[in-house]
């Protein structure tokens, strides 16, 4: 387990949480890279959309800040299970508040935080 090697090596100060934390980041980069670009290109040509640039920059940084939520989630719960489900019902919510399903003014009172803080909502304006 991954987790288990990072306490192990950071309890013996041969590894500092930044340097792990960017490195992680950047060898994920690629990958995400590879996977807006496939996307974007189906998509972009499929629904004869204009601006492609602006699709895959949009769509790579959604899955950047979606990839980087979900190591956050999987930082804090230890448990695989639990922090798939956590991810999942965060995502659900982001969905149901980002005002793609339901739009903005339809939205409770008390779930407009939810709007704000989904990261979606930003791409669909």
């Amino acid at each position: 387990d991954q987790r288990d090697v990072f306490r192990r090596e950071r309890a013996h100060g041969t590894i500092k949480c930044l340097p792990y934390v960017v490195a992680n980041f950047l060898a994920g980069l690629p990958c995400l890279t590879v996977i807006a670009f496939i996307a974007t290109t189906f998509v972009v040509q499929l629904a004869d959309l204009n601006g492609y640039g602006t699709y895959f920059l949009n769509l790579l940084l959604s899955l950047v800040v979606a990839e980087s939520l979900m190591h956050v989630i999987g930082s804090v719960q230890p448990h695989y299970i639990v922090g798939i489900a956590l991810g999942a019902a965060t995502y659900g919510m982001f969905m149901l508040c980002q005002g793609f399903m339901v739009p903005k003014r339809d939205i409770p009172a008390g779930w407009e935080w939810g709007y704000h803080l989904a990261f979606q909502t930003y791409a669909f304006k």
